[in-house]
């Protein structure tokens, strides 16, 4: 009878231990299953509830890439899309900082020719921006503000065999209908801008104001 119970006890130790297993690895999935991404885009100020810190989720990244085909220049009468919008980029980069600090004072307020626009541009320089403003060339205007505009994080340089881990829905296809057709080969090397992540839908009335009255780059004083 010694023995039986001994038996039964070991029995009944090892059913307790592998419950016990059981029941560790069932805690252990609902940790690996649980969720940690949320869909809301990463705007403003995080939700702080208990909740929110018993299952922390990161939201999701506002940031967007404009990924450019053309590996090289077209010939010589063509443009260079990513040439191009890199130069834009810069010039309303170098334009933001100088109405930072301060009002800008250009010498054209309708510049008729490229050497008006020219120097118009050269008016947020810093030699310019910091000295007194020349004389007024015609009708001037003078900038203290500048719309909204999309946050350019500058540029960055991807190989192609990223776009093999993107989901089919979202893969780049080639554009057949362009002469001459564009493709992404895995094998290259291309070049997108990172920008901040707009999603789509109306415009506010409100924004819509606000642009249109900072509009051709600033406010003018009045």
């Amino acid at each position: 009878m010694g023995a039986g119970f001994a038996r039964e006890g070991t029995g009944l130790r090892a059913r307790l231990e592998a419950l016990r297993m059981r029941t560790r690895r069932h805690h252990r999935q609902r940790e690996v299953d649980a969720p940690f991404r949320s869909d809301r885009l990463m705007q403003g100020q995080p939700s702080r509830t208990v909740e929110d810190f018993k299952q922390p989720l990161l939201r999701k990244c506002t940031l967007s890439l404009d990924t450019f085909w053309d590996l090289k220049p077209p010939d010589i009468s063509g443009c260079f899309a990513p040439q191009r919008e890199a130069q834009n980029a810069a010039i309303l980069q170098m334009v933001e900082a100088a109405l930072d600090e301060g009002p800008v004072h250009l010498p054209f307020a309708s510049p008729s020719t490229r050497q008006e626009a020219m120097d118009n541009m050269l008016a947020f320089s810093m030699p310019r921006v910091n000295s007194k403003p020349h004389p007024a060339i015609g009708t001037s205007r003078t900038l203290i503000d500048y719309p909204p505009l999309t946050k350019c994080y500058g540029w960055l340089a991807f190989d192609g065999s990223f776009f093999r881990c993107m989901l089919s829905p979202i893969r780049p296809r080639a554009r057949k209908d362009d002469k001459p057709p564009h493709s992404m080969p895995y094998g290259n090397i291309y070049h997108a801008m990172v920008y901040d992540y707009i999603p789509k839908g109306n415009n506010s009335p409100e924004s819509i104001e606000v642009v249109t009255r900072k509009s051709k780059i600033g406010t003018v004083a009045s």
